[in-house]
């Protein structure tokens, strides 16, 4: 199966699963001994889980700003970066421009393996 590392984690590291993979571009802190997909010879899967913090559309731009900044704050306390860490997380600010790139990169790759794989909906 492909949990994220996020949700996996504490059963890896109670011994109750064992990881074979990781799914994204590099190993994690976490699980080192752990090699990604890509070398054990399969290629082309980069696979990352993200977290986004969304406002309703039309909110406006100062709004934005004033959430990102204090959300970014927030994600660089040792105290909330350390317990991410903990879980096989890592945290990584951006900005409101980052995360629609981010987003638009996102549809676009899952909307092309959608269309390789002549994946319909019923």
């Amino acid at each position: 199966m492909f949990p994220s590392l996020f949700s996996a984690y504490p059963f890896v590291n109670a011994g109750q699963v064992n990881a074979v993979a990781i799914a994204g571009k590099e190993r994690v802190a976490v699980l080192p001994n752990i090699p990604t997909l890509a070398e054990l010879g399969v290629k082309g899967v980069e696979v990352e889980q993200w977290y986004a913090f969304f406002a309703p559309a039309k909110t406006p731009s100062h709004i934005i700003q004033t959430l990102n900044k204090a959300l970014n704050e927030v994600l660089q306390e040792k105290e909330v970066v350390d317990k991410f860490v903990a879980q096989g997380a890592y945290v990584r600010t951006s900005t409101p421009q980052d995360l629609h790139n981010l987003v638009s990169n996102e549809v676009q790759k899952w909307s092309n393996v959608v269309k390789t794989a002549n994946l319909k909906t019923d």
